[in-house]
């Protein structure tokens, strides 16, 4: 069956099987390993080898007002003034192939390398950067990098402000805090110093109307051949009608995302699903079966508890909570937490008081002693805890219907950017 002829799923399974074959035959009688990567949205792929060492040992490494000088003031700029570097070494076997951990093994001698000059450069010098980068999205149409500059990043740096005001102001207020919460900031703070700077970027460069002006391009192009025309006339139209359906979907999964499951207190009340349902299933399950299934939950409220504030989250929960309920199609919120709403009349500030104070897992021994004798006709306590009855069921509707809802969209969208790709290298 020609490819053009098949279904995406199709596609993606003959791929597959093509890719296994490509991988065993490379690998045949040897010792290396392989993937194959698709690049350009699928329009070509890469038979990568690899020779695996797995006996890496550290070197060294700065000290941590090395590694985190200046903290994230120039993150995602360049160059960064940070030591934030390893150096490790890579240990072979005597036979020069990759060997497990061996105090006979010695250090791996290239068959190449590159020298590192101390000379510095000149104006015009060439220059080759190496790494690892994430992704791309240089090829993305005009409405994804409008939803991107307009709709989504907006959402979450205005968000994350608010956040890390909050955070900020009780981190200078108390040295215990400032431990508690330094990694939590450097976390929010991270995404939102890039999307600050890409929104700064798109702007600057004006990258939405080059969008559309290499789509603009590209119609006249097709125009100018009768097959390229039959070939591509309706893949702009399919993209604007895919981002129409698609935007508004993703900004309200992406502010739910950057608001309520923020909350320290509700997303530590989600961890302990599992043991309601697995209490809920087994109604009888016997005491060494039960015990083990409670044993890592006094290790996880520990962590939790020692690097929380509850009158530093209990802000972050009306700040959130609120933005949330003002932003969200009501229409699209979950019976549940309507009736929540009205029993509080839309006071986010009382409803706060009130899940803080009342909560189980609000309070660290009272929730380890409740897990301490906990049998499993009793995890209706945790099920209709205040907190967990708050966030499971607008947790539960991202889960199960706004996510899945996304994943087949977006599918729907994969073979629009191979196309797309395609044509785009064509022109």
């Amino acid at each position: 069956v020609s490819s053009d002829h098949m279904t995406e799923v199709q596609r993606e399974q003959t791929i597959q099987k093509r890719i296994q074959n490509i991988i065993k035959e490379a690998t045949a009688g040897t010792h290396y390993s392989a993937v194959v990567k698709p690049i350009y949205g699928g329009n070509q792929y890469l038979l990568i080898v690899n020779e695996i060492f797995t006996d890496i040992r550290l070197v060294g490494a700065p000290p941590s007002n090395i590694g985190k000088f200046g903290g994230d003031t120039d993150n995602w700029m360049w160059p960064r003034h940070t030591g934030d570097f390893s150096i490790f070494r890579i240990y072979m076997g005597k036979d020069g192939k990759p060997a497990p951990y061996s105090k006979d093994n010695i250090p791996y001698k290239p068959k190449k390398h590159l020298s590192i000059s101390l000379k510095g450069a000149e104006k015009g010098d060439f220059t080759f950067v190496f790494g690892y980068p994430g992704t791309t999205q240089q090829f993305i149409p005009s409405w994804e990098v409008d939803m991107i500059q307009n709709h989504i990043n907006p959402i979450a740096i205005d968000l994350r402000t608010q956040r890390l005001n909050i955070i900020n102001r009780y981190m200078n207020s108390d040295r215990l805090i400032r431990i508690q919460y330094s990694a939590k900031a450097a976390g929010i703070a991270n995404g939102w110093k890039k999307w600050i700077g890409e929104n700064k970027g798109l702007k600057r460069l004006d990258v939405i109307n080059k969008k559309k002006a290499l789509e603009a391009q590209f119609t006249e192009w097709i125009k100018q051949d009768e097959n390229r025309y039959k070939q591509y006339q309706g893949l702009l139209p399919a993209f604007e009608n895919f981002y129409a359906s698609y935007t508004p979907i993703y900004t309200q999964a992406r502010f739910f995302l950057e608001s309520v499951v923020n909350i320290e207190l509700l997303s530590f009340a989600m961890n302990f699903t599992s043991l309601i349902n697995e209490c809920k299933q087994n109604p009888n399950m016997n005491q060494e079966a039960l015990d083990k299934l409670k044993e890592r939950y006094p290790k996880t409220s520990k962590g939790f508890y020692k690097n929380y504030n509850p009158s530093l989250d209990k802000e972050i929960f009306v700040l959130l909570m609120q933005a949330y309920y003002n932003q969200v199609d009501k229409t699209e919120l979950p019976d549940e937490f309507k009736q929540w709403m009205k029993k509080y009349k839309g006071d986010i500030h009382k409803m706060a008081e009130d899940v803080y104070k009342r909560s189980l897992f609000a309070h660290q021994d009272k929730l380890n002693n409740f897990l301490s004798g906990l049998k499993p006709s009793q995890y209706k306590t945790l099920e209709n805890d205040i907190a967990f009855r708050l966030i499971y069921p607008l947790r539960s509707q991202y889960a199960d219907e706004t996510y899945p809802r996304l994943i087949r969209l977006r599918e729907s969208m994969d073979s629009l950017e191979r196309v797309w790709i395609a044509a785009l290298r064509e022109m």
